[in-house]
This record gives C-alpha cells, sequence and structure tokens, in this order.
C-alpha cells in the first residue's frame, strides 16, 4: 500500500504500481592513472567512469560540490589542511587548477552553482571578520558578496537562466536566500513551521524546490513563478527529503532519508500528482547524490566502498549498476555529482580515505563519466 498524494495536498489512499527497476552488474571501471594518460594524450577513454588527476593540495582534502558551466569549464569547492582552509578548484578543458580565493577566506567553502560561464556563485562557512563567506564569478574574478549577517551559506543552487538560490544558516534556524543587485537577500518563502530546510534545486525561475523536515516530518515545497506550493510527501516521523531532482514539471526525484540511523533511505518519483517509491535493489546510503544523465533519466552515487565508488543509472524504468575506477586501500565517499550541460558527462567529486594501515590523510577525489 503507498499513499497517493495529490499537489493540492489532498491525500488519496489507494495501491500504487512501483517503479520496477532490475539491477545489473557493470563493470566500468578504469584505472585513474590510465585515465590520466588518455587525457594527455588526447585519446578517448573508453565509456564508463574514470579517475581524474586532482592538484596538489594540503593534507586532509575533500571536495564538497562540482557545478560544471560546459565541457571547458567547471568549479568544484571542498576543504583542505583537515578542513582548517577552503578550496576552489577550476577545470579548464583539460586539467583541473587550484584558484586564489578573493578577500581572505576562511575554511568550509561548501556549495557551488552555475547559470552559464559567466555566472556562478559559491559559498559556505564564515570568513575572519566572522561574516558568511560568499563569492560570485563574473566571467573575468571571483569576488566576495554579502550574505545577511549571522547566516552562513550551506547550499546554493542555479538554472541556465540565471536565477540563483541558497539555503543559510545561523545557531537557530535556516533561511532561503536569493541572489539579487549583487548580494543575497531573504527571500519569503512561507517554510512550514520548526522548518530545517536540506536541499534546494532550480530548474528554471518558474521551477524552484526546498524540500527538507519540518517538525521532524518530511516536507517539499515548489514554487510555480507565481506562488508557493505546499506539496505532500510521503514518510513519517525522523525522515528527510534530503535531494530534490526537478526533470520537468511531472517528472521529479527524490531522495528521502531518516535523521536518526540513516537505514531506511528510499527514492521518491513525482508525476505531478502522485509519489511512488522505486525499487533501485541495492542498498542506498546518506550521502548518496543525484544528477540528471541528459536523456530523461538520472544518475545516483550510492553506499561507497573500499577500492572504488558505485553509481546507480536510472533509464527507461531500469537501474543499472556500475563502479568506479579502481583504487587499492582506498574507501572512497561521493560527496556529489553534476552533469556538463549539453551532453551526457558526468563529474563527480568526494574524498578518498586511506585503509592500507598507513592512515594517511584523506585525499580530494574527482571521476568522471564519458
Amino acid at each position: 500500500m503507498l499513499t497517493r498524494i495529490a499537489a493540492s495536498a489532498v491525500i488519496v489512499i489507494g495501491l500504487a504500481t512501483p517503479i520496477t527497476a532490475s539491477s545489473s552488474a557493470s563493470a566500468s571501471s578504469a584505472s585513474a592513472s590510465s585515465a590520466a594518460q588518455a587525457t594527455s594524450t588526447g585519446q578517448r577513454a573508453a565509456p564508463g567512469w574514470h579517475g581524474v588527476p586532482t592538484p596538489t593540495l594540503q593534507p586532509g582534502a575533500a571536495l564538497y560540490q562540482v557545478a560544471p558551466a560546459n565541457r571547458r569549464l567547471a568549479w568544484a569547492v571542498g576543504a583542505q589542511n583537515d578542513s582548517k582552509a577552503s578550496v576552489l578548484l577550476r577545470w579548464n578543458g583539460r586539467a583541473w587548477k587550484e584558484q586564489m580565493l578573493p578577500d581572505t577566506p576562511g575554511a568550509g567553502l561548501s556549495s557551488v552553482a552555475v547559470a552559464g560561464p559567466n555566472r556562478a556563485w559559491a559559498g559556505g562557512g564564515k570568513s575572519p571578520d566572522g561574516k558568511g563567506y560568499a563569492i560570485h564569478w563574473n566571467g573575468r574574478a571571483w569576488r566576495r558578496v554579502d550574505v545577511p549577517d549571522g547566516l552562513r551559506i550551506t547550499k546554493i543552487a542555479a538554472s541556465r537562466g540565471g536565477a540563483a538560490w541558497a539555503l543559510a544558516s545561523d545557531s537557530m534556524s535556516t533561511s532561503v536566500l536569493r541572489y539579487e543587485k549583487h548580494q543575497w537577500v531573504r527571500a519569503d518563502v512561507p517554510l512550514p513551521a520548526h522548518a530545517y530546510p536540506w536541499a534546494i534545486a532550480v530548474r528554471n525561475a518558474r521551477d524552484v524546490w526546498i524540500t527538507g523536515s519540518a517538525s521532524d516530518l518530511p516536507f517539499a515545497l515548489h514554487w510555480d513563478g507565481t506562488q508557493w506550493q505546499n506539496v505532500a510527501v510521503p514518510g513519517g516521523y525522523y525522515q528527510v527529503i534530503a535531494q530534490i531532482l526537478p526533470l520537468g514539471p511531472d517528472n521529479v526525484w527524490a531522495y528521502s532519508d531518516d535523521t536518526y540511523m540513516n537505514v531506511s533511505a528510499t527514492l521518491l518519483h513525482w508525476d505531478g500528482t502522485t509519489w511512488t517509491a522505486a525499487k533501485p535493489g541495492v542498498q542506498l546510503g546518506s550521502s548518496s547524490q543525484l544528477a540528471e544523465d541528459g536523456e530523461g533519466g538520472f544518475w545516483l552515487s550510492y553506499y561507497g566502498g573500499l577500492g572504488h565508488s558505485r553509481y546507480l543509472h536510472y533509464q527507461s524504468g531500469q537501474f543499472t549498476d556500475a563502479q568506479g575506477p579502481d583504487r587499492t586501500d582506498v574507501y572512497v565517499d561521493t560527496l556529489n555529482i553534476a552533469r556538463v550541460p549539453g551532453s551526457r558527462l558526468i563529474w563527480s567529486v568526494g574524498r578518498g580515505r586511506d585503509y592500507s594501515g598507513a592512515n594517511g590523510p584523506d585525499q580530494a577525489v574527482i571521476e568522471r563519466f564519458n
């Protein structure tokens, strides 16, 4: 029995047909060294997930989010020096390079989003002056921009049309921000009582989703360009809609997880009227990530493993299991994935933990599907 929930928040109990899917093994691994050699020589790598060399960063490095503008430009943000310093990387079409951050950054740069080659935003943590740290790319340089006092940005989302939204928190609550007139300003969003937004997605200026938990129950808000609508979602106490991926007005995927034990992660699909649970056939983890594939489906990273990352590809009602390149004695924790606009290329970023017994520091990990 699955709860059908209409967009008008009228609940109808009935039987819904689950999205059936099969899980098939697809060994698509290749070593990071072979991928690097292919990149340097111009040789086209075999289809699949491949490791991409990262710049030399300080110990304890991790990349939290990646935002591609096109095949020749992408940004990634994270931390290094055991989370004491932020890091900003740029993909120039051939290699990733570390970039200088403006205006005395602090630690915790955690989110980045793009609206094209000449518009990008990043933020997270606070700088030494105690204010939330956020920067904007204008196509030539990164500049620091204002954040309302007391807030630190946790998530940023943007669309190709230029609309940019963010979630920002203080010690008590989380606010929704919009980027207007070269600064982040508070947006008038009717969040439910005791709401803790976890995710924000912007497909265009008339299609924005904010999800999370409110009073320990999951919630979802949708902006249609005119008004915000509370879209009821299934789930019990301690459930949270941790991610939302709108592929179209009647084709939305959500990742539901529990905040208590992290053992009941679920994929949900919204067809404009009803939420339906999917069955991917694998155990999902609390840090799983979603990204569109450019062909009506999506990629999902799940439960990292020793020796390689793991991914699921959903297309035409079927889930296909895939794994990343071999990384001996390294536990790969995928923290974000994103598609390159206009292509099937997918970037994946995260960190690798040394399990060889040498107890080495975490290292940034970058992978790509092509």
